[in-house]
């Protein structure tokens, strides 16, 4: 039993370790990824992506990366739970 508990919590651990450097990054930089604007607004990457698409966020496509500013970012989170969304 100890085995698989291990194995377990583990990658969370891993998963906590990987969201808490992606935040790190994001916060250090002035152009983040959608997967890092959504790490960093603790919000599925479908949101980011939603704002996108119905234009409340600028973007910048590098092949398949998409870049974002990370100030429109907080802004655009900033409006959203300000609305209650």
């Amino acid at each position: 039993m100890k085995k698989k508990t291990r194995a377990v919590v583990r990658p969370n651990v891993r998963e906590a370790q990987k969201h808490e450097a992606e935040v790190r990054l994001a916060a250090e930089s002035p152009v983040i990824t959608v997967r890092e604007a959504s790490a960093l607004c603790h919000v599925p990457l479908n949101a980011v992506r939603g704002w996108i698409a119905r234009g409340l966020l600028s973007y910048k496509q590098v092949g398949k990366c998409f870049l974002v500013k990370k100030a429109e970012v907080l802004e655009q989170l900033e409006r959203d739970w300000r609305r209650g969304s």
